[in-house]
């Protein structure tokens, strides 16, 4: 069967990019979560106490002063007034939209890594050395839940009341086994949903679109994700490639997701299964958190105060400089199947881009016409720059 390869040629001059603007927190301070109720309305957190807020779409961020100088790990937020952040020996809440903010649970001994409300009344918080505490009036008192397993928790999501998940740190001293409990009764009890496979594999992030299907992502020497489509029964690898490590991953619909981690990169999905590179740069920075307003307006967080944001869901833009004499390059056949010709009166770099940003080849134009061998790409729409 033959490939059908449609491409648009943009002249040297445009410029190409998946859409992801950066910009800075107030506090150069680590930033560990974000969490947005709207596409304008959001917070991060971090280490020593930061606490950060926009009313409009990240163009602006104030930073929240002497609420506590804990690291704060995780956010959540009911509505634009309620909202959590939990962190060190710290779980507080706020009901005037983050201008006030009340302890709700603290001691000694225990980091709190991450918080989720399945309904406005029910919320769960993980932490270090097996902690899980559960509330079902909207916060106001927290109950300890057993689980058995003395690990650190480092993620929690609830797709129902009832089912959840916790994901965390692998153990040593059992050979290994990595951390993904489940509970189908709020829990009131839970087990292992681990595949032995997957031993030696630290999980920093679980998301659940419905009780059953489902993605975990950590490290296991390099960054990898998990989906499962029968409520952790089973496991199926993803591809996702060149990546450290996965901090955070976050679903918009059952197959279209994000993931963010080492080296500041961002990758997306569009089947749940292949990922591909939307965003690399920052090589010293790295990216903690992401999380999507709606389908398309999404925030990422990471070291040194980085906040990144797209409007478009990262795809690509084209920006037009000044204009290039059309007639400089020309390609055919379009469309097109294994190889094309392009013919240029230019010399320079050329680069095939995906409609997601990422560039799939890279070659040298010369002052002649040239074949390009496309035999190793899908078919689909491309951008030659």
């Amino acid at each position: 069967m033959k490939n059908c390869i449609v491409f648009i040629l943009i002249l040297i001059g445009f410029h190409s990019h998946a859409q992801w603007a950066t910009t800075w927190s107030p506090s150069a301070r680590q930033l560990w979560s974000v969490f947005f109720v709207n596409p304008n309305y959001g917070f991060a957190v971090g280490d020593t106490g930061t606490i950060i807020k926009t009313t409009n779409g990240g163009a602006t961020w104030t930073l929240k002063s002497n609420v506590t100088a804990n690291d704060l790990h995780a956010v959540f937020f009911l509505n634009v007034d309620t909202g959590f952040v939990v962190g060190h020996n710290r779980i507080m809440r706020t009901i005037d939209g983050g201008t006030s903010w009340t302890e709700q649970y603290n001691g000694s001994g225990f980091v709190a890594y991450s918080v989720f409300f399945p309904s406005h009344s029910t919320g769960y918080v993980v932490g270090s050395n097996g902690f899980i505490i559960k509330t079902t009036d909207y916060g106001t008192t927290w109950n300890s839940l057993y689980t058995g397993y003395g690990r650190n928790f480092f993620s929690v999501h609830f797709p129902t009341v009832d089912t959840g998940y916790v994901a965390g740190a692998c153990t040593p001293d059992q050979g290994g086994q990595q951390t993904i409990l489940k509970t189908t009764n709020g829990g009131g009890t839970w087990f292992s949903v681990n595949d032995t496979l997957y031993h030696w594999t630290t999980f920093n992030s679980v998301f659940f679109i419905n009780k059953d299907v489902g993605y975990v992502a950590g490290q296991k020497g390099t960054g990898v994700i998990y989906r499962t489509t029968n409520g952790g029964v089973s496991w199926q690898h993803s591809n996702i490639t060149d990546i450290g490590y996965v901090n955070s991953v976050y679903f918009t619909s059952a197959e279209v997701g994000y993931a963010v981690g080492a080296q500041c990169e961002i990758f997306k999905t569009h089947d749940g299964h292949d990922w591909v590179n939307q965003f690399q740069g920052f090589g010293v920075y790295w990216l903690n958190s992401v999380c999507f307003a709606n389908d398309t307006v999404g925030f990422a967080v990471g070291f040194g105060g980085l906040i990144m944001k797209t409007t478009n869901g990262g795809a690509v833009a084209i920006n037009e400089s000044p204009p290039i004499i059309s007639d400089r390059f020309s390609v055919s056949p379009n469309p097109m199947n294994n190889k094309a010709v392009l013919s240029s009166n230019h010399s320079g770099d050329a680069e095939i881009i995906q409609t997601d940003g990422k560039i799939v080849k890279s070659f040298r134009v010369y002052k002649s016409s040239q074949e390009i061998d496309l035999h190793e790409l899908p078919p689909g729409l491309y951008f030659i720059k």
